[in-house]
């Protein structure tokens, strides 16, 4: 919590703090919250490792290449998708897990923080930053749209240069990714964005 007394927390400090949340929100039965506090938690972990190197993490797909280059340096491979805890950040919009999934997720929320707080301990603060583009350097070519113009169905209009439904790539990283819960959310991942134009 940023305050008057202390301006700023570090990310480990938040980590720990969301993983006590989690656990106290699941304990009350709110899923959705103790769903976002357990991605909340790891973002902030490996936040911790980031910016003390001066790397960038601006969306999640910067978090997943730094999660992946730590994974490389460190060795553990669970690292590489996080342990799957992003699946938690899409529970807290779509609620298809349930208690025992999320308890689960915590676990591995726990786990993953820890390791992620370990290498922040045994990397160098000088470990270069991942290699390859961002998705800040990917959006700053400012590629034009490729679709062509869309019939909007029924509402009796032509969109011109329809952006394409985010859905389908959220689905792919999500397929990247793993979680025992992974199974039983399948099939409300794939019907999501159904019956859209």
């Amino acid at each position: 919590m940023v305050t008057a007394e202390n301006p700023q927390e570090p990310h480990s400090v938040h980590s720990a703090r969301l993983l006590a949340h989690a656990s106290a929100m699941l304990d009350a039965g709110d899923r959705l919250q103790a769903s976002e506090k357990i991605w909340g938690a790891v973002s902030h972990a490996l936040r911790a490792v980031a910016s003390k190197r001066g790397w960038p993490i601006s969306v999640n797909a910067d978090a997943r290449d730094v999660a992946r280059h730590i994974a490389q340096q460190t060795g553990d491979g669970e690292l590489t998708a996080l342990g799957g805890v992003e699946l938690y950040h899409y529970n807290f919009y779509k609620d298809a897990m349930d208690v025992e999934d999320i308890r689960d997720g915590l676990a591995t929320a726990e786990r993953i923080c820890g390791k992620l707080l370990a290498a922040d301990a045994s990397l160098p603060s000088s470990l270069p930053p991942p290699r390859g583009p961002t998705v800040q350097s990917l959006r700053a070519q400012e590629r034009p749209n490729p679709r062509p113009a869309v019939h909007a169905g029924g509402m009796g209009g032509v969109r011109k240069n329809a952006r394409p439904p985010r859905r389908a790539s959220a689905r792919e990283r999500l397929r990247r990714l793993t979680s025992p819960a992974w199974s039983r959310m399948a099939p409300a991942v794939e019907g999501a964005g159904q019956g859209r134009s």
